[in-house]
């Protein structure tokens, strides 16, 4: 059985992964409108994953005979103007999704809720990739992203870490 507690942090989860989903469609359109295509499918897909996270805390919820508990969403729409911008926004939110998933595990722990610590492992380790991506993402962009031959390359990388986002393309 989940807390009421419990239950308000999932819950929180679900809107934080949504969120999620939401900032990387906005760094995605960025893309685009700077003819960079590899970029934008890697944030779309990326924004899939996030919506498949959020998914994951709600189906959890469920499972344990609770009902989730909506919050609004509170997404910015971040107009960037420079390549680095959403690379940086992602490091900063998948720190903030990592502080997020440590404080329902810490929670967790001090319930004594091993279920709910189980299935929060997943998620440790899965923000531990995340972060490294961010960073990486990032390192690369410093490394290459002033040199155009190099950009280019970059985005064809990008592109292909997921495969195309649409079966259109």
């Amino acid at each position: 059985m989940l807390s009421k507690k419990m239950i308000s942090l999932l819950s929180e989860q679900v809107k934080n992964e949504f969120e999620s989903a939401y900032l990387y469609l906005i760094a995605a359109d960025y893309f685009h409108s700077e003819g960079l295509p590899g970029f934008a499918s890697w944030y779309i897909n990326h924004s899939k994953e996030e919506v498949e996270h959020a998914m994951i805390f709600y189906d959890y919820i469920h499972r344990n005979n609770e009902r989730v508990q909506f919050f609004n969403l509170e997404p910015t729409r971040t107009i960037y103007s420079s390549l680095t911008k959403p690379l940086e926004d992602t490091i900063v939110h998948e720190d903030f999704i990592t502080t997020c998933i440590n404080q329902i595990y810490e929670v967790a722990a001090k319930e004594k809720d091993y279920r709910t610590t189980n299935f929060l492992t997943w998620f440790i380790t899965e923000q531990q990739e995340e972060e490294e991506n961010a960073h990486a993402n990032m390192n690369k962009l410093n490394l290459f992203g002033n040199n155009p031959a190099g950009l280019y390359l970059l985005d064809k990388e990008m592109g292909n870490r997921y495969g195309k986002h649409n079966k259109g393309e």
